[in-house]
């Protein structure tokens, strides 16, 4: 389930995922996972790691 719009999340966290973030069956698998995974980075609080996560993950593909 997507989160749409600006409103936060339940939890009361910062950070918004857009729909354009994660295409649905644009991606290859791995890339959707690094994907998923700099997401939940982003949520613990750490975008900065989340940020490395999506350069990796750019230049594999």
């Amino acid at each position: 389930m997507r989160h749409k719009g600006k409103e936060p999340y339940p939890e009361g966290n910062q950070y918004y995922v857009s729909s354009t973030f994660l295409p649905v069956g644009e991606e290859p698998m791995e890339k959707r996972a690094a994907i998923l995974e700099a997401v939940k980075m982003v949520l613990k609080g750490k975008p900065k790691l989340a940020a490395q996560i999506m350069k990796i993950a750019k230049k594999e593909n």
